[in-house]
């Protein structure tokens, strides 16, 4: 396939990003299926991690060499953003231990998603520019549908990928923004924070603010001697909310990581606080530390690693995790689905937090 960078690329050497802008299956195709077999002629380990109905497309233009490509199903898998770059790590550490290349189609942004999971994937596709380095070796395309994600959606792969091929090298965009630091929110404070001076609230990290009009929001202050507390609250809630009891126990767990991590790298108290925003549960734990890793919680850990345990296991027991830092302090968001739960009781008349603790 042809681009407005030239002919279709050889084997890399160092990570190649692409963003592929197209409309509708035929256009998918059309960017797809000779990125795929040309990954198959050249003895390359090719993964395609996309939603169903995009895999049902291939597999049925590409005939008997399907049996030489691994397929995930991106809906699955990487309806957390936070998941996908460690499963590209670990699709590039089986190929390298192959002695072969590796190729990889993805679509981590479809129809559907939540603003919240939107958000994240534009971090997960700038993060990628981090993860992979200058001589990882891995090509990978990222499929962006035109037909039906919005324009602002669209345009952003401009600024997360080095390249862009169909219909967006055609019509241009915003230019990409070489790996900036994702992290980095504002810094000012605000005035009155709960924790005191210094500390942010949610909206001064670059996380809107809860959408909890006329509802209660709980709230708890902890230190290391309410960790447990925290975690009870954290449970109590989830359930009265109707959290289906297997995804209260992955709460339970996550919670208990991230209040823990708060307590040991900021500064020894932190605030919890939860509230309901539509089919979502949140979680929000904000503190006075800083993360510096940007990749942070989005590597595999070593078995003998100190740090990113925590947010990576958050990762794999939750919807979706937010994380911001800045010099004034940190905030990491739990999103747990809601399923079949009736609508959230306990409202406050007059729209203003519950404390709890």
């Amino acid at each position: 396939m042809r681009d407005a960078h030239g002919p279709e690329v050889g084997p890399a050497v160092a990570f190649v990003h692409e963003a592929l802008v197209h409309r509708g299956p035929a256009g998918f195709l059309a960017g797809a299926v000779e990125f795929v077999r040309a990954g198959v002629q050249r003895d390359e380990a090719v993964l395609v991690a996309v939603t169903p109905a995009n895999a049902g497309l291939l597999r049925s233009v590409l005939g008997s060499i399907v049996s030489k490509i691994s397929f995930l199903d991106i809906t699955e898998f990487g309806r957390n953003p936070g998941r996908v770059i460690p499963a590209w790590s670990a699709f590039l550490d089986e190929a390298r231990a192959r002695g072969t290349r590796a190729r990889g189609l993805g679509e981590l942004v479809w129809a559907g998603r939540s603003p919240a999971e939107i958000a994240e994937c534009h971090h997960c596709e700038s993060l990628a520019n981090l993860a992979f380095g200058a001589s990882s070796g891995l090509r990978l395309r990222c499929a962006y549908d035109a037909a039906t994600l919005p324009a602002p959606v669209v345009d952003a792969a401009w600024r997360t990928h080095p390249r862009v091929l169909g219909d967006g090298a055609a019509r241009g965009g915003a230019p990409y923004r070489a790996a900036p630091d994702p992290l980095l929110g504002r810094t000012r404070a605000p005035a009155s924070a709960p924790l005191g001076p210094g500390v942010p609230e949610a909206f001064e990290m670059g996380l809107p603010a809860p959408a909890v009009a006329g509802q209660a929001v709980v709230s708890l202050r902890f230190t290391g001697r309410d960790v447990s507390a925290a975690r009870r609250v954290a449970v109590g809630r989830a359930r009265e909310v109707g959290v289906p009891d297997s995804r209260v126990d992955d709460l339970r767990l996550a919670i208990h990581e991230i209040v823990t991590n708060s307590v040991r790298h900021g500064g020894g108290i932190g605030r919890l606080r939860i509230w309901v925003e539509g089919p979502t549960l949140i979680c929000e734990v904000a503190d006075r530390g800083r993360v510096l890793d940007p990749l942070v919680g989005q590597r595999i850990p070593e078995l003998d690693s100190e740090g990113g345990r925590g947010l990576w296991l958050a990762h794999q027991l939750c919807d979706l995790v937010q994380l911001r830092s800045s010099p004034v302090g940190t905030v990491v968001r739990l999103h747990i689905a809601i399923r079949g739960a009736a609508p959230v009781r306990g409202t406050a008349e007059d729209g203003t937090a519950a404390e709890a603790g």
